[in-house]
């Protein structure tokens, strides 16, 4: 009885299903445009435009580097006085950045003034002496011998006074070398230390980067490097802003891995958006000399043997016109429109959407203005 029951509920639950999707086919079938016997369908169609050739876009993906990056450190080992500037701080070219404690240099050169002062009176002791004895020699006073002896001693007080000089001046040196300076303008991107920490000779202190000029470096193919010359005006771009770039070099190796060759090119007008390491964007532009049409993407499908259609209208006398299915040739895409070549002649109008729902033969109606797509398609073929 159980089974009997269920089979009449599942026969009862079929036949619902069943009318549901009648009902839903009919309202489907009622909400498509039907065409209206005996009228052709209207088309959209544009007059085919024959062009020379077309240009092919390339893009080489690089790196942003500024013109000058450098960790600044000092010349001498020595505890840090002050650190001047912070991260994201501007400096210009010359300015102290950090100061070593200098105590210990400034009581040293105290010491070798002290030294000189004192080495120039010993060298005016042995100059007057000197004087005196090449005198009493004039008057075989004495022996030559004597007046050798203040001659050496006042050259030998010469010569102290200006070892004694030459220390001085190391040690203004290496006062000098204690406040750090910054070699070019920039800004600050990291800082290492801090006041009170005792350093090495060489160990980084800041890092500077010149970010007033920065520079792409790209790898290119060997075509297009072949093409690109040094000042050459070039077409950059960086998060998707578009900028001018000129050609600093195009360096004479390749890379062993990518097989690409390296091109530096300057960005000519500074952008404090930029930054260290932003991946860049060269796109080189290169004409190819291939006759054919613009089309849009919408007028193609897809036919045999790799190929596309495209539908030509052909105008009877009746005012209406028949489609001719033509196989072209894709070679090159742009956007929403390509550029074809194949059984297709200039001045020909070619639907330019709908070709999904056409057939060879059909007879349809053209759109009231029927014009050349020559500017658009060179307008969208260009970038």
């Amino acid at each position: 009885m159980y089974m009997h029951l269920k089979s009449r509920w599942t026969a009862i639950l079929l036949v619902l299903l069943t009318a549901a999707g009648i009902a839903g086919a009919r309202r489907l079938a009622a909400s498509e445009p039907e065409p209206t016997p005996g009228r052709p369908l209207g088309v959209d169609a544009a007059r085919a435009a024959l062009e020379s050739g077309y240009e092919r876009s390339q893009r080489f993906v690089g790196r942003v580097e500024f013109a000058q990056a450098s960790d600044l450190s000092f010349e001498l080992g020595g505890k840090v006085a002050r650190v001047l500037i912070d991260e994201g701080d501007r400096v210009e070219a010359g300015a102290a950045v950090a100061e070593l404690d200098t105590e210990r240099l400034r009581a040293r050169r105290a010491e070798l003034v002290a030294a000189r002062v004192e080495a120039r009176s010993l060298l005016e002791l042995a100059e007057l002496r000197d004087g005196r004895a090449r005198f009493l020699l004039d008057e075989d006073v004495i022996a030559p011998q004597q007046a050798d002896d203040t001659r050496l001693e006042a050259a030998a007080r010469a010569a102290a006074l200006a070892r004694v000089r030459a220390q001085i001046a190391s040690v203004d040196v290496d006062l000098a070398k204690s406040v750090l300076r910054a070699p070019f303008a920039g800004e600050v991107s990291a800082r290492h230390v801090d006041a009170g920490v005792v350093v090495g000779g060489g160990e980084p202190i800041l890092r500077l980067l010149e970010t007033a000029r920065a520079e792409v470096r790209v790898g290119v193919s060997r075509a297009v490097a072949a093409e690109l010359s040094v000042g050459e005006r070039v077409s950059l771009e960086i998060d998707a802003i578009p900028y001018a770039g000129r050609v600093l070099a195009v360096l004479p190796e390749r890379h062993g891995d990518t097989r690409t060759v390296s091109v530096r090119a300057r960005i000519e007008e500074p952008d404090q958006r930029i930054r260290q390491g932003d991946l860049a964007v060269l796109r080189w532009r290169e004409p190819v000399d291939a006759p054919g049409f613009w089309l849009p993407r919408a007028a193609l499908t897809e036919g045999s043997r790799g190929l596309w259609v495209a539908y030509v209208a052909t105008p009877d006398a009746d005012g209406h016109a028949r489609l001719d299915r033509r196989p072209v040739e894709l070679l090159h895409e742009a956007g929403e429109r390509v550029y074809v070549r194949g059984a297709l002649r200039e001045g020909e109008p070619v639907v330019q959407r709908g070709v999904h729902r056409l057939v060879p033969g059909q007879l349809v109606h053209l759109s009231p203005s029927v014009e050349s797509p020559t500017a658009s398609a060179r307008l969208e073929g260009s970038r």
